[in-house]
């Protein structure tokens, strides 16, 4: 199956510059810029999930079920 995320090239330099935020924020930085690298990477992360979600008239309760049950297993 095709991902349409793999079509995208700015997406895919999104997520790896997402990547390297987390892995720098992990490293052990001083606290000020492990501070201000933690106050957006969260958030960009969400930004891109929700540039690539897609929603073809589909019920509220039915997309929260869906979810619900693949996140589950």
């Amino acid at each position: 199956m095709n991902n349409p995320a793999s079509d995208i090239y700015f997406v895919n330099v999104a997520k790896t510059v997402a990547i390297a935020f987390v892995a720098l924020a992990h490293l052990g930085l001083t606290e000020n810029l492990a501070s201000f690298i933690n106050s957006f990477r969260m958030p960009f992360f969400f930004f891109i999930s929700g540039y690539l979600l897609k929603i073809d008239n589909v019920v509220f309760i039915d997309f929260v079920r869906k979810k619900f049950r693949s996140l589950l297993i």
